[in-house]
């Protein structure tokens, strides 16, 4: 399996990198997400728990994908945890 990055760009209102990729993975079956996220943060010395895939596109006997990714500021449990704390449940406002 082989990763190029075809286009990266900066988005710093939501804290992000977003990458699209081209994967050759010739006379292999589509590569899992799990197998892509930790190949792409060996290579590009990033932390895979800030590593997000978005979707995946693979053309019907080829052995290439397209992938979108995003790699995150902070951890991304980290930002589901504040948006937890910062919910309240619906019982509790009634009281």
């Amino acid at each position: 399996m082989e990763i190029n990055i075809k286009e990266s760009k900066e988005n710093p209102l939501v804290g992000r990198k977003e990458y699209f990729l081209e994967i050759s993975h010739q006379k292999e079956a589509t590569p899992s997400k799990e197998k892509i996220i930790s190949k792409f943060s060996a290579e590009n010395d990033e932390d895979p728990e800030k590593i997000e895939l978005g979707s995946i596109q693979t053309g019907y006997g080829t052995g290439f994908s397209r992938v979108k990714l995003k790699v995150y500021d902070e951890k991304i449990r980290e930002i589901e945890k504040e948006e937890d704390e910062g919910e309240t449940n619906e019982e509790d406002k009634e009281e």
